[in-house]
């Protein structure tokens, strides 16, 4: 799952598009992460995904893929 993060902008540099924040102060990056595909596919990883095969926790992963799947944010109500 698409988490709505990436690294679009600036290689390295991470941030959410739906609000344009910077991540922090929590991060979720599986050990050796985010790689930038650099010992699988030698191609840009810039998107942030939920991996399944590794206890959810986040990878990077190339934002052109159809296998992404997306996680849809809804704003809460106002009082």
């Amino acid at each position: 799952m698409w988490l709505s993060g990436s690294d679009n902008d600036f290689n390295g540099t991470f941030y959410w598009e739906s609000t344009g924040h910077a991540f922090g102060p929590f991060s979720y990056w599986s050990t050796g992460q985010p790689d930038d595909g650099a010992l699988v596919n030698k191609t840009s990883e810039n998107c942030v995904i939920l991996n399944h095969m590794d206890s959810y926790q986040w990878h990077d992963f190339g934002c052109s893929s159809k296998e992404l799947r997306f996680i849809c944010e809804k704003r809460g109500a106002t009082k």
